[in-house]
C-alpha cells in the first residue's frame, strides 16, 4: 500500500476522460433528441435516448450546423469524455446528422423560419446577374453529371467562356465545409463574374448540405451573384431562397447564366429593323417638314418678289416723271439763258448801241460832261476816244 498512487478528483476525472477519448476515439451514436437546451447563449446540451438508455451530449452553438429540437432522430459523431468539474459522462459532439425524412423536414422548416425572420430571403439583397459574363465559377462535384451537363449547355449557348471549377463533395460529412470554402475561394482568391452552385437530384438526406445553415449563410454573404441549381424542379433547398437566382435544374442554371447566341442575333436583327424603321419614319417626317418649309419659303419669296416688282414699277415711273421734269427744267433754263444772253451789253452793242465812259464811269446824261473831258465810247467792234470842246 506504500507504493499505491493516490489521485486527486481532478486527476482522476482527467485520467478517465483521456482514457475514454484515446481508447474509444470518435464514435457515432444514433438516438432521439431530448432535453435540448442552450445555456449562457453558447453551451448546447441535449440527450440521446432509446428504449433503455440515455446519453448526455455537449457542444458549442457555433459548432452546431444543424438546428435541433426534442423528438428528432439523429446520428451524433463525437468523443466520449468526462466533465472535469462534475465528473459527468458525456459525448463531446463533433457532427450531427439528421435521420429520416421527418426529422429532416422539421429541421428544414426550423432553419427556414429562422433565416427568413432575419431577412435573408428578401429581394433587396439579391444581386443582378451580369448580362454577358466572361468568367463563370461552378461549385459542384467534378464527377457529377450536372457538371458535364452545364459545360455542354454553356458551349451550346455561348462559348468562349472562362470556366473555373471549385470541386467539392455535394453530400456527406465533408460537403458543408467544402462548399462554404469554395464560395469563399471564388469570392476572394479567384474572382469570377457569376457562380453556379449545383448538383443533381437526390433524397432530402442527399441534399442536406444545401439545407445547412453555414452553406445558406455563405451563399447569402457572397459578393458575386450565385445561381442555385440543386436537384430537379421539385427539389427545394434553403440555398434556393438565399441565392440571387434559382434554376429548376443544372442545365437551366446554364441557361440563366448566358443567353443563346441565336437569341442575341435575332434580338440584334429585330433592333436593327426597328432602328431602320424608326430612321425611315424620321427621314420621312423630316422630308415632309422640309417640303412644308420650302413651300412656305417659296410663297414668301413670291410675295416679296411681287412687292419688289411693284416697287420697281413705281420707281421706273418716278424716274420717267423725274426725267420729264428735268427735260422741262432744262428747256426753261435754255430759254432763260437765251433771254439773258439777248439782254447782255454785248448783244445790245451789236444792235447799234454804244457805251460811253468818262474816267471809267458810264455816262448816262449830258449834264455831267465838262469841256475838256475825254470820253471813251465802246462799240460792238472797237472803241472811239473823243474830247469835249
Amino acid at each position: 500500500m506504500d507504493n499505491e498512487r493516490i489521485l486527486s478528483v481532478s486527476e482522476f476525472n482527467r485520467l478517465v476522460s483521456d482514457y475514454l477519448e484515446q481508447g474509444l476515439g470518435a464514435v457515432t451514436v444514433q438516438g432521439e433528441v431530448t432535453g435540448f437546451r442552450v445555456a449562457r447563449e453558447r453551451l448546447v446540451y441535449f440527450e440521446l435516448k432509446d428504449e433503455r438508455a440515455r446519453c448526455l451530449c455537449f457542444s458549442l452553438t457555433h459548432e452546431m450546423a444543424q438546428p435541433l429540437e426534442d423528438g428528432m432522430e439523429v446520428k451524433v459523431t463525437g468523443v466520449p469524455k468526462i466533465f472535469q468539474s462534475t465528473g459527468g459522462f458525456h459525448l463531446r459532439v463533433q457532427a450531427v446528422e439528421l435521420v429520416g425524412e421527418g426529422a429532416l423536414q422539421k429541421a428544414f422548416f426550423m432553419l427556414k423560419n429562422k433565416l427568413e425572420g432575419e431577412g435573408l430571403f428578401e429581394e433587396r439583397w439579391k444581386i443582378s446577374l451580369p448580362r454577358f459574363p466572361e468568367r463563370i465559377g461552378i461549385i459542384t462535384s467534378p464527377t457529377a453529371a450536372a457538371y458535364t451537363d452545364i459545360l455542354r449547355r454553356l458551349n451550346e449557348r455561348w462559348g468562349g467562356l472562362t470556366i473555373t471549377l471549385a470541386p467539392v463533395a455535394v453530400q456527406g460529412a465533408d460537403a458543408v465545409g467544402e462548399i462554404t470554402g469554395a464560395v469563399k475561394y471564388l469570392n476572394e482568391s479567384n474572382p469570377v463574374d457569376v457562380i453556379i452552385l449545383t448538383r443533381g437530384g437526390g433524397s432530402m438526406e442527399d441534399l442536406q448540405a444545401f439545407n445547412s445553415e453555414p452553406v445558406a449563410r455563405a451563399v447569402f454573404a457572397s459578393k458575386i451573384p450565385i445561381i442555385a441549381g440543386v436537384g430537379h424542379e421539385r427539389d427545394v433547398t434553403l440555398v434556393d431562397f438565399v441565392a440571387d437566382a434559382r434554376a429548376s435544374t443544372p442545365t437551366n442554371a446554364a441557361e440563366l447564366v448566358v443567353p443563346h447566341r441565336r437569341e442575341i442575333i435575332q434580338n440584334l436583327a429585330n433592333k436593327e429593323a426597328t432602328l431602320v424603321e424608326a430612321l425611315e419614319r424620321e427621314l420621312h417626317e423630316r422630308a415632309h417638314q422640309i417640303s412644308r418649309m420650302l413651300s412656305s419659303a417659296w410663297h414668301a419669296i413670291e410675295f416679296h418678289m411681287q412687292e419688289v416688282k411693284g416697287l420697281c414699277a413705281r420707281f421706273q415711273l418716278s424716274l420717267s416723271h423725274i426725267a420729264h421734269i428735268q427735260l422741262r427744267f432744262e428747256e426753261r433754263v435754255a430759254q432763260l439763258s437765251r433771254r439773258l444772253h439777248a439782254l447782255s451789253p454785248k448783244e445790245t452793242l451789236k444792235r447799234g448801241y454804244s457805251i460811253t465812259r468818262v474816267k471809267g464811269a458810264i455816262v448816262r446824261e449830258a449834264t455831267g460832261i465838262l469841256e475838256g473831258d475825254i470820253m471813251e465810247t465802246e462799240l460792238a467792234k472797237g472803241n472811239i476816244n473823243s474830247k469835249v470842246m
